[in-house]
């Protein structure tokens, strides 16, 4: 049944055994899709942590008369 000659490439072996049965489609989307969708989600995780957001927040009571850069240094402790 199985002759050493007639199976010398990959894809002649793939047609004895068969190439796609339950076991490929399982293989397939339920363990390599869910694991390429997170994988994104890791490797992007950097840009996520890395980013420092300009973002002050907000203190009531600023007078008229004083610039945004001179408030920021009286009120926000370094």
């Amino acid at each position: 049944m199985f002759d050493k000659e007639a199976s010398k490439d990959f894809d002649d072996v793939l047609k004895l055994v068969g190439s796609e049965h339950k076991y490929q489609r399982v293989l397939l989307y339920f363990i390599l899709c869910p694991i390429t969708a997170i994988s994104a989600f890791v490797m992007m995780n950097n840009i996520f942590l890395l980013d420092i957001p300009d973002h002050w927040c907000h203190v009531p009571g600023r007078p008229d008369d004083t610039d945004l850069a001179t408030w920021k240094s009286k009120t926000i402790p370094k």
